[in-house]
Parts: structure tokens; sequence; C-alpha cells
């Protein structure tokens, strides 16, 4: 490959990722195409590794100033990025700090964003994770609200209250109570400790729709019971999602839910 001047991927590949024709007809074996790009690719890995070992440059390069002849790559300036800027959320000092226990966080993350089926809850999860949901509380605070009372009582609208405490949500979680393998708290909703992945997932789901309601009411007069609100969502989202193979496992699950919503 060196011989025939292949020195980096970009010689032997085109912008749109096919092989450059001038290669292609060099292959004795035209029908190896893709063998030999997976050679060729693979070829790179222990240089590449070498090179960047750790993300970090190895000695030679290191004193090497000229970036034009090094050619790193945006990785190396990521994990650099990553290891000398970026900070732990406050957040997660005050989740311990509010449930009194070390929380490993990795662990969190992979159960509530991760293994998400869907990017919008996982997107959902991490903002409740980050304490950074719009409720009343953080909308006054972004100054994007009059006030932070709860729309549908007279308490401060946290994430907690929107999500849990509101004597609005409390009947849905009671009729719920027996659907899980353990009581839901606060702490279980945040962290998904003790909980299953399918379970995980549903608790998602519900909190997505309970969201979902506050967001579509807090500009309008109009109210809908939560059970009724939280039925018809799941019933939504069984039938949107029937289709989809990532949540196509999920079906049964929901749908286990939905009688137990019926008034």
């Amino acid at each position: 490959f060196i011989d025939c001047g292949i020195i980096k991927v970009r010689d032997f590949l085109q912008e749109n990722g096919i092989m450059k024709q001038t290669i292609y007809q060099q292959l004795e074996i035209k029908h190896s195409y893709f063998q030999t790009t997976s050679l060729i690719l693979k070829s790179f890995i222990p240089y590449r590794e070498f090179r960047y070992a750790n993300g970090e440059l190895n000695p030679y390069i290191a004193i090497n100033y000229n970036l034009e002849d090094v050619n790193p790559r945006s990785k190396y300036f990521y994990l650099k990025l990553i290891k000398t800027k970026v900070k732990e959320l406050n957040a997660l000092k005050k989740w311990e700090e509010q449930f009194n226990e070390d929380i490993i966080w990795q662990d969190v993350y992979r159960m509530k964003i991760y293994k998400q089926p869907e990017v919008k809850f996982a997107a959902f999860n991490f903002k409740l994770i980050s304490n950074i949901l719009a409720t009343k509380k953080m909308l006054h605070q972004w100054r994007r609200a009059d006030n932070n009372i709860c729309i549908y009582c007279n308490e401060v609208h946290t994430s907690f209250h929107l999500l849990f405490d509101c004597q609005h949500v409390k009947p849905l979680w009671e009729k719920l109570k027996n659907s899980f393998s353990t009581d839901i708290s606060w702490q279980i909703i945040i962290t998904g400790i003790a909980l299953t992945k399918e379970e995980n997932i549903l608790i998602t789901i519900i909190c997505f729709g309970i969201y979902k309601k506050f967001l579509e009411e807090k500009e309008s007069n109009r109210r809908q019971g939560i059970n009724s609100y939280i039925h018809s969502y799941l019933e939504y989202t069984a039938g949107k999602y029937s289709h989809t193979t990532s949540l196509q496992m999920m079906i049964p699950h929901i749908r286990s839910l939905i009688p137990n919503l019926i008034e």
C-alpha cells in the first residue's frame, strides 16, 4: 500500500467514501473491493493508537509544533478540552445531598440516557438530572414567566413538584403504584436505581407525558385530568412506535399500564 502511495485513508477514498478509480483499476481481483477497503482501514489502527495513545500526542509529536506536518485529529483536541474545561454538574452534588447517598452517576446516565430508545426521552432525562427542565420556577428565573407558581395549585413549581409532589399528579402515581417492582419515589425517578431497563423506560415515558401536558396547558385555560391524559398519551405512544424497532419491545409494557388508568 505504501509503495502505491497510500499513506492516509484519504489517499484511496474519495470524499463520498468510494474508492478512487485509479486505485480500483489496480486491484487484481475487482470483487475484493470491500475486503481491500477493510484491510486498509485496519492497517492504520496500530499506528493511530501509537500516535494518539490515551488521547495524548507521543513525545516526538509533542515537540513538533508544525501542526500542518503533524496533522493531529480533532479527537485529540476534544479530549484535551474535556480534560481541562469540563466540570461536574452542580445538580449532581445537590441530588446526592438531597438523597443523602453517594450515587454512581455513570450507572444513572447509562440507564436514564444511553439506554433510552428515543432521543427525546434521553434529552428529557438529561434535563431532569441536570435540573434544567422548563418548570415555572426555571422559566421565572430565565425571565420567561411572570411567576414561579404551579398552574394547578399554589405551590412553587419545581421539577419535584411537577412530576411527583403536585396534587395534580399524585392520583396518577397512586393508580400505578402496583405496576412496578418497587414503590416509586422521587429518588427512583431521578436515578432509576432498583428498576429494570423496561421500568426505567416506562417511568421516563410517564414523566415525559406529565411534562408535555404541562407545556401544552401552561398557556391556556384548558385543563384535563392527569389520568385520562396519560391514558391517551400511552395509547398514542404505543400506536406511534408499534413499527419502530427501538420501542417495539416496550409496547406490551406500555399497554399493561393503560387499564390501571381507567377512571
